[in-house]
């Protein structure tokens, strides 16, 4: 760690901010002025945020890391986050709530990074009112989507080439990944062409 304060010191960067997985949770949960809304979506913004470790897997329609529920697990016991079950858009969802010391904490560290520097995966660093904004839009895009939304946003990145995607399944499976996120995403158009019929 001292080479890297060495390193840091030499670009003129004095006062950072080491932010881990935990961190990126608590301010995705604070930013915004409402929860996360299902674990769905959490976990798919710490697939697509690409400056956090989270170690998401793609499972059948949605990412999963068991690192994030290890840390959920952490903010809660802490009395950082609660989980709550809410009903939004006919469905029951997991709400990611924080809570009044949550808050307080999130309130602090996002203070630190706005004025600051961050330091990410050990060896990004990026303006912190940067990061603050990049996790926000990533919570104002994905928040709250369900498993089938969460899957055809998957889907219509695979198709696109994303490499946050393609990169998560064996290099031999890219182009099987591409057949069926397209004809996922065709057949998903055709029920709902049908639906409206």
């Amino acid at each position: 760690m001292e080479w890297k304060r060495g390193v840091l010191r030499d670009m003129g960067v004095r006062d950072y901010v080491e932010l881990g997985l935990r961190d990126v949770i608590l301010l995705l949960v604070h930013l915004g002025g409402e929860p996360v809304y299902g674990l769905e979506s959490l976990h798919l913004m710490l697939f697509l945020y690409p400056y956090v470790e989270s170690g998401e897997r793609l499972l059948l329609a949605a990412p999963f890391s068991p690192k994030v529920e290890k840390e959920l697990l952490w903010l809660e016991r802490e009395g950082l986050v609660e989980r709550r079950r809410e009903y939004r858009g006919g469905r029951g969802v997991v709400a990611l709530v924080e809570t009044r010391r949550g808050a307080g904490r999130a309130r602090a560290l996002a203070a630190r990074l706005r004025d600051g520097h961050v330091l990410l995966r050990g060896f990004a660093v990026r303006r912190g009112l940067d990061v603050l904004g990049e996790l926000e839009a990533l919570k104002e895009t994905y928040n709250g989507l369900g498993v089938l939304e969460v899957a055809e946003r998957l889907a219509s990145l695979a198709v696109k080439g994303d490499e946050r995607v393609l990169s998560a399944v064996d290099g031999a499976e890219v182009p099987a990944l591409r057949l069926y996120a397209k004809n996922f995403l065709e057949e998903l158009e055709r029920l709902r062409e049908g639906a409206h019929r």
